[in-house]
């Protein structure tokens, strides 16, 4: 299953890496099949952030500044994961009503948890995803 990976780099701490299903944003952003909506905080986990990618022609990479990366934070702790199986079992845009979704909770946890630390100790996040 395809994934992004979100990246935490500092000069005083290991670097820290997490890979994430492509589907976690179909549950957060449950709208973007008629594009992305820019005025939730999640739409940068998936569009938003400072392209960096260069001349690469395999990966998009982004750049999520420590004030993005605090606003993503916030809005993942107020997410609960039974608001999100609520809403995918309904049904979505894209997916059919269901059990779709089913594994998505580690990602959707550690996603959160990610977010949360780096937002803690003001670090900025890269997310890499493959070029459709």
């Amino acid at each position: 299953m395809p994934s992004m990976r979100y990246i935490l780099i500092t000069s005083h701490e290991p670097i820290k890496a997490i890979d994430v299903s492509t589907q976690i944003h179909f549950l957060l952003t449950p709208g973007e099949a008629r594009g992305p909506d820019t005025d939730t905080p999640f739409t940068d986990l998936t569009v938003g952030g400072v392209d960096i990618s260069g001349e690469d022609e395999k990966y998009n990479v982004c750049l999520l500044s420590s004030k993005r990366v605090a606003t993503v934070a916030k809005a993942l702790q107020t997410q609960s994961w039974e608001s999100l199986d609520k809403e995918a079992k309904a049904g979505m845009d894209i997916y059919p009503p269901g059990s779709w979704h089913v594994g998505l909770r580690p990602d959707f946890e550690n996603l959160r948890d990610f977010f949360s630390d780096a937002s803690e100790k003001g670090y900025a996040i890269l997310r890499i995803s493959s070029k459709r």
